[in-house]
């Protein structure tokens, strides 16, 4: 099949890219790097151009890429706000409905997520407009504009593909769960079997991306008082804001790493992390709405982190004070979990197996 994915948070895309073109499938990404992370594209979507040429310039060469994503069989997008960032409804709408069948990823921020997600934890989204935001309202929920565009981007896709149980949680009508496939784990490529080793002195990572939503001010707090009880046994690490494949290799030289303090459930950084062996930490995990199918959170071994202070000092000390031999079993853990349930190349199976499905729904002959 020839395939077009629009846009990449956190590799994910790319990660399926890869798999689906080692299986024979032509893939083509179109992303604008997302920031700092500089994600690589095969059709770059941001204007960067070191001479100023002018808006007819610019438009023209906008209008080039865009005719370039045209006449996929399937168009996937990461989310429907990457895309909304350079171009307008019209031709975005007119990109979904180019190819044979058009999915979305329910993954990262949007209207509905960021409308919903208090009913999860209503601290995630007010600490991003607090602090990520300079206090102000966060557009995806208050641009009206911006979600009547959502709104009918949701309409006219055929396939979405929640990509963990909240996604699913924050597409709650009918007509968004008729669309809905049941849930599609993060693609990992698992790599060589990692050195499973407990040194004496710990490196605890906390990757810097946006402070407000990570709860980066109140892991940093937590660090102090940490730093003054196990400051001869371990080392306190904050840092990030750079290119992913720098991140990458950040992350190996940790041995826990602390996502976010809101969330509770395990995203790329964290599934990046267990398949590296390490010992992750995010959010309060009892939190979680989990439905009874999803077993794969039920054995999830993220360990809660908390969302103060004093919930942080107290399990990061709880996890500090465990012998070797038990933070080895979480090591081993955090490895097979991953490729059990996020292993690309099972991933990639199901997706093709849903891009089936959505195509014969539709009465279109299956590639």
């Amino acid at each position: 099949m020839k395939i077009l994915f629009v846009g990449d948070y956190s590799g994910a895309h790319a990660n399926l890219r890869d798999e689906l073109i080692r299986k024979g499938h032509e893939v083509t990404l179109a992303g604008g790097g997302d920031g700092f992370k500089g994600f690589s594209s095969d059709i770059c979507l941001s204007y960067q151009s070191g001479i100023k040429l002018g808006k007819k310039v610019e438009s023209a060469w906008k209008a080039y890429q865009l005719r370039k994503m045209k006449r996929y069989d399937i168009v996937q997008f990461i989310n429907p706000n990457p895309i909304s960032i350079y171009y307008t409804p019209a031709e975005i709408r007119d990109l979904v409905v180019s190819a044979r069948l058009s999915v979305v990823l329910l993954c990262g921020c949007d209207g509905s997520f960021h409308q919903n997600y208090g009913k999860i934890s209503p601290w995630l989204c007010r600490q991003c407009e607090e602090i990520d935001n300079n206090g102000r309202i966060c557009y995806l929920k208050s641009n009206r504009a911006y979600l009547e565009y959502e709104k009918e981007f949701y309409r006219n896709i055929n396939l979405m593909i929640p990509m963990d149980w909240c996604y699913y949680e924050m597409h709650n009508t009918d007509w968004e769960r008729e669309k809905s496939t049941d849930l599609l784990p993060m693609p990992i490529v698992i790599g060589e079997e990692p050195c499973m080793e407990i040194p004496d002195k710990l490196r605890i990572l906390h990757p810097l991306n946006r402070k407000g939503f990570k709860g980066t001010p109140v892991i940093r707090e937590a660090f102090i008082e940490l730093q003054r009880r196990y400051g001869d046994r371990a080392e306190f690490v904050i840092d990030g804001r750079m290119p992913y494949k720098e991140y990458v290799e950040l992350s190996k030289s940790a041995d826990i790493i602390l996502d976010q303090t809101y969330s509770t459930s395990a995203g790329m950084s964290v599934l990046l992390g267990m398949e590296q062996g390490k010992i992750t930490m995010g959010g309060v995990k009892e939190h979680a709405i989990v439905n009874a199918q999803i077993q794969r959170h039920k054995e999830l071994p993220l360990l809660s982190l908390g969302d103060n202070v004093a919930d942080i000092v107290s399990n990061i000390s709880r996890v500090l004070e465990m012998e070797k031999k038990e933070l080895l079993a979480v090591k081993r853990n955090s490895r097979n979990y991953v490729k059990k349930y996020h292993d690309v190349r099972k991933v990639v199976d199901t997706l093709l197996a849903y891009y089936a499905k959505g195509l014969a729904d539709k009465g279109e002959a299956i590639m």
